[in-house]
Formats: structure tokens, C-alpha cells, sequence
């Protein structure tokens, strides 16, 4: 999966006296600006979570358009199986809305009533995949998606892939059904431990295409597939006649 690429910054802030070094998405799209947290330089953003333990996000916005002041960060959220969002309300800086969020999280902020410290107080089975957006309604926003971690699947025991010299020859590899996240994906393809630099092959995500193939490039291929939760990996032989 191809995942849209934003420009990173870094960032220093300030917390109960001490300075914090963080890594910081600086984003500026006319009025607004966005400082995000965690740090991928990705759209939507996406964000490993475990079972039990609290998920933390940032976003703060400023309205470049009022001389970069900071503003109330408004969230809205919306889970896997549906398509809308809609807002997430708060009382007291702890969530009352919807019902499915209702004491579940916590906003604070640097500046009294900005809300851009989110705190999802213990991720469950139920919030896999849920989407948290972060921007006025109706303008630019940021999200956030949040799911436990899932290794991309690939499959085994590949037969043996036979070929006739000159043709082209394509080789998927994914696992039906799979999965992974985050979807974002690198690949690697070696031949007999080296890796493969040949102009004739295309490796994309679980795909190994082969064009114009020749006798010596038989041998025994190994696909190496990462994200952020991990790697896997799988082998076949192609043999070229």
C-alpha cells in the first residue's frame, strides 16, 4: 500500500517545568497549522495499540489566518464499520459522547480548554480500527488510526514457479484474507541470500513480477515483507526453461 508522505519536523514544548524533546508533523494548510503526535509522516496517521494500555495522542491547531493563535482542537471519531464521523463531546475534559466513548477518554491541553492532549484510557478489541480526527468540522483535519498490530501474511509452500526463457512471469504472494497493520508496507526480494537488483524485476508489496526472464536468473527467491509491527517472509523457486 502506497501511503501518502507529509513533511516531519522536530519540536521542543514545555510540561510542569520541564522541557520534553518530541518529534513533531508540522502541517500548514491555509488557515489552519497542525502539530501532530505520534510522529508518522503519514495520512491518516497510524497508531499501534495494545490491549488494556492507554493510547495518547496530539494535535494542536493554529489559526494561521489569526496570527497563528491556538484554538480549541474539536476531535470527531468514527469506527471500522462506519462511514460518517461524528463528534466526540466532552465534560469536564473527560468524553461523554457518543455512548460508546462515554468516560473512556481524556482531553487536556497546555493552554487551559484546547483539548489537544487526547487520551484513549484503555484500548480494547472494540476500538480496532477506530479513526479519531482532529480539526474543525467542514475544514482540514488530521487523523489518527489506531489498531492492534498485524504482521503482513504471506503464503508457504509456494510451488515451483516454471517459466519459459523470454517470457514474463508474476509471482503473488499474499496471504487471502490478510490484513496487516499499519497497511503500509516495504518489500525486499533476494535470490540465493543476495538481494535482487535487476531491472527486469518489480517487487511490489506481496507481488514479484518477472519481465524478459532468463536461464540464470533461476534459483530460489526469498520475499521479505515489514511494517511497523514486524516482518515476515517466504520463498519459491523459479525455474526458467
Amino acid at each position: 500500500m502506497l501511503c501518502q508522505r507529509i513533511p516531519s519536523c522536530r519540536g521542543v514544548y514545555f510540561q510542569s517545568g520541564e522541557k520534553v524533546q518530541q518529534r513533531w508533523n508540522l502541517v500548514v494548510s491555509q488557515p489552519y497549522s497542525f502539530i501532530t503526535d505520534p510522529p508518522d509522516d503519514t495520512q491518516p496517521i497510524y497508531v499501534i495499540a495494545k490491549k488494556g494500555l492507554t493510547v495518547s495522542l496530539y494535535c494542536l491547531i493554529r489559526n494561521e489566518g489569526s496570527g497563528g493563535a491556538v484554538i480549541r482542537t474539536s476531535w470527531q471519531t468514527k469506527r471500522s464499520n462506519e462511514n460518517i464521523f461524528e463528534n466526540v463531546t466532552f465534560g469536564s475534559g473527560v468524553s461523554n459522547g457518543p455512548a460508546y466513548l462515554v468516560d473512556k477518554i481524556e482531553a487536556t491541553g497546555l493552554i487551559s480548554g484546547t483539548h489537544s492532549n487526547f487520551t484513549l484510557l484503555n484500548f480494547t478489541h472494540d476500538f480496532n480500527l477506530i479513526s479519531f480526527r482532529c480539526g474543525q468540522p467542514s475544514e482540514d483535519a488530521r487523523i489518527f488510526t489506531l489498531g492492534l498490530p498485524v504482521l503482513p501474511s504471506l503464503l508457504i509452500n509456494v510451488p515451483v514457479q516454471t517459466v519459459t526463457e523470454g517470457e514474463d512471469i508474476t509471482v503473488p504472494l499474499q496471504q487471502s484474507g490478510s490484513n496487516p497493520f499499519p497497511p503500509c508496507l516495504s518489500s525486499e526480494l533476494s535470490l540465493n541470500g543476495n538481494p535482487v537488483s535487476n531491472t527486469g524485476v518489480t517487487v511490489n508489496n506481496y507481488t514479484v513480477s518477472f519481465t524478459n526472464v532468463q536461464r540464470n536468473q533461476s534459483g530460489i527467491y526469498t520475499l521479505t515483507v515489514s511494517n511497523d509491527a514486524g516482518t515476515s517472509n517466504t520463498t519459491f523457486t523459479l525455474d526458467v526453461q
